[in-house]
């Protein structure tokens, strides 16, 4: 997968179908958290406490990572391209460290059962951010969106 590409762990259309996940960010609290050395297993990473031993530490960064908040077009019909777009703000992190994340990695913060769940990932670049500000920048479309 190359910068910028992005892909969903496949219990996560399973518990938005059972209710465990609520896109609605007014109704869950979203989070990325930012990865190092870590390689996604889409069939048995599911939940946080499954990948939490990869994530970044440091100044700057707290355990848990960015809450993810959008205040208008969270989940939104666009008729003319057929698709259904899911788009949360960027995330941010003001100071972070000299740490390299390799990984974002959506998840929904507040289902307890099962705790956790995880989004998917998106790959990012190599660039450390040597102390200053980090951003991830979504992509206009949305951070996922699906064809009808």
């Amino acid at each position: 997968m190359a910068e910028g590409d992005g892909r969903l762990y496949g219990a996560f259309l399973s518990n938005v179908l059972k209710k465990v996940i609520n896109l609605d960010v007014s109704q869950d609290a979203l989070r990325a958290i930012l990865m190092s050395t870590f390689t996604p297993n889409y069939d048995t990473n599911d939940v946080y406490a499954t990948i939490s031993g990869n994530e970044i530490s440091g100044s700057g960064y707290a355990a848990t990572g960015d809450g993810l908040a959008n205040t208008s077009n969270v989940v939104a019909v666009v008729s003319a391209s057929d698709w259904v777009k899911f788009d949360v703000e960027d995330a941010s992190w003001a100071a972070l460290a000299t740490a390299t994340p390799t990984y974002a990695v959506p998840y929904d913060d507040t289902p307890t059962s099962p705790a956790d769940p995880l989004i998917g990932t998106i790959v990012l670049g190599t660039t450390a951010p040597n102390g200053g500000q980090y951003n991830i920048v979504f992509n206009s479309a949305g951070l996922l969106y699906i064809t009808y």
